[in-house]
């Protein structure tokens, strides 16, 4: 790279520029509607803080100008002698790799990236894509797994149950290589019309409206009272113990056009088997005192934490893991000390003042809500356990913090339902472990 270029990593919000002079190197593969990766050697002793799993931009700077070379994610990092060496990929490599599942059927390049980017949680972009932002038609059909129709067709408000769909998409799926994702005797078809923005977008919504259908079967196979309004209600057991749910794939096509597109909506893990050898058995070492310490002195709201964190990280879908990831901070800040913002004498005083306009059991619910009042809220205690300890959460990080937490109450209270993004979820969870930390020393 030229004297006068500067390159600079963008990891999230955190910025890096790479000291050229000072032997740090980057490499960018890029060929025009291939695959791009990057690798880069940076020195240990010039890492500032950042997390793997967030974005990451290679940035070079020409004559006061910044062009971004290359965006994708982080696949590994190496530690070589006092370097660090970071490789990572583009969402086209990812699908390469098979940690994507698709099958793009007359879609441009610039289209077929804008989809990759999206579903992995990057930044979509590309001149000349057709996706920009116009209100399409389209056409999602979601298999439904343990579920057999078997000659029914079945309305559910605007979604179409059957095991039938069109000879045309029947004819797209006996060709494609993800067909036994879509072919078998307990699966039956939810077809859904939507207008939206992109395919990804509408199975969103077609996601939202299946669901329905799901709860709804859930309630009516597991009901169990034997009257319900004077009608007797049959019952069977191992009806009772079947359990249909949503594939994570989908078929999708925009009406008028030839798009036409099977997706896995998840990224899957490329094995989901640990590894660990002599070249990787460091990790085996990471926080392993902290742990350590922690299970011997059975210090119970920790070990809750660490469990609920797991769950968020590994199970269920968006709302769970919110929920999961709020569960796993309430353990470690349910002990916080918070200054209460009545003083006992105070209290007192105000219990005194009211004895002559209540009765003993006016007084009695009044003195119990003055003391509930007067407990710290989750938000004080949590807000002071961060203070407290210190913890560097990011602009970001602390913005969407608050922002899902307020989710969670409305969610926690039934007060109404929420969306929750890949990006949400993803800057909790960074937050998260960094709330955990404290505790691991």
């Amino acid at each position: 790279m030229e004297e006068n270029h500067k390159a600079f990593l963008k990891i999230g919000e955190i910025t890096y520029q790479l000291n050229l002079q000072d032997n740090e190197e980057l490499n960018v593969k890029k060929e025009l509607n291939k695959p791009s990766t990057f690798e880069a050697k940076l020195l240990q002793k010039n890492i500032i803080p950042f997390n793997y799993n967030e974005e990451i931009k290679v940035i070079v700077e020409r004559d006061g100008q910044r062009h971004i070379l290359f965006s994708g994610v982080i696949l590994i990092s190496e530690k070589y002698e006092d370097k660090i060496i970071l490789k990572g990929a583009d969402p086209l490599e990812m699908m390469k790799e098979q940690l994507l599942g698709a099958e793009f059927i007359k879609f441009p390049v610039p289209d077929i990236f804008y989809h990759i980017a999206k579903s992995s949680g990057l930044t979509p972009k590309g001149p000349g894509c057709f996706f920009d932002g116009k209100l399409l038609n389209f056409k999602i059909i979601i298999p439904i797994k343990n579920l057999s129709l078997k000659d029914l067709d079945y309305p559910f408000l605007d979604v179409k149950l059957t095991k039938e769909i069109d000879k045309s998409i029947n004819e797209l799926i006996q060709k494609s290589e993800f067909k036994n994702e879509f072919i078998n005797d307990n699966i039956t078809f939810g077809i859904i019309k939507i207008s939206s923005i992109d395919f990804l977008e509408a199975h969103k919504e077609a996601i939202k409206k299946l669901t329905k259908v799901i709860d709804w079967l859930s309630f009516i196979k597991q009901f169990s009272l034997s009257i319900s309004d004077k009608t007797l209600i049959d019952w069977n057991f191992k009806r009772s113990k079947s359990r249909p749910f949503l594939s994570t794939w989908f078929y999708g096509e925009i009406e008028n056009t030839e798009y036409r597109l099977f997706m896995d909506s998840e990224i899957k893990k490329s094995s989901e088997t640990l590894h660990v050898n002599k070249d990787n058995e460091d990790i085996l070492n990471l926080f392993q005192s902290g742990f350590n310490n922690i299970y011997l002195k059975n210090e119970e709201d920790v070990i809750n934490a660490i469990h609920w964190l797991r769950r968020a990280r590994e199970f269920g879908d968006h709302k769970d893991k919110l929920l999961d990831y709020f569960t796993c901070i309430e353990f470690l800040v349910k002990k916080q000390k918070v200054t209460k913002l009545i003083p006992k004498s105070k209290r007192k005083e105000v219990v005194q003042l009211c004895k002559d306009i209540l009765d003993n059991t006016q007084l009695d619910r009044f003195e119990n809500y003055l003391n509930t009042i007067n407990e710290p809220s989750f938000k004080m205690r949590l807000f002071s356990y961060i203070e407290e300890n210190k913890i560097s959460l990011t602009p970001q990080e602390n913005e969407n913090l608050e922002a899902t937490r307020k989710k969670r109450c409305l969610l926690e209270h039934g007060t109404k339902d929420v969306d929750i993004s890949k990006k949400e979820i993803l800057l909790l969870s960074n937050a998260v472990e960094k709330l955990i930390l404290p505790k691991l020393k």
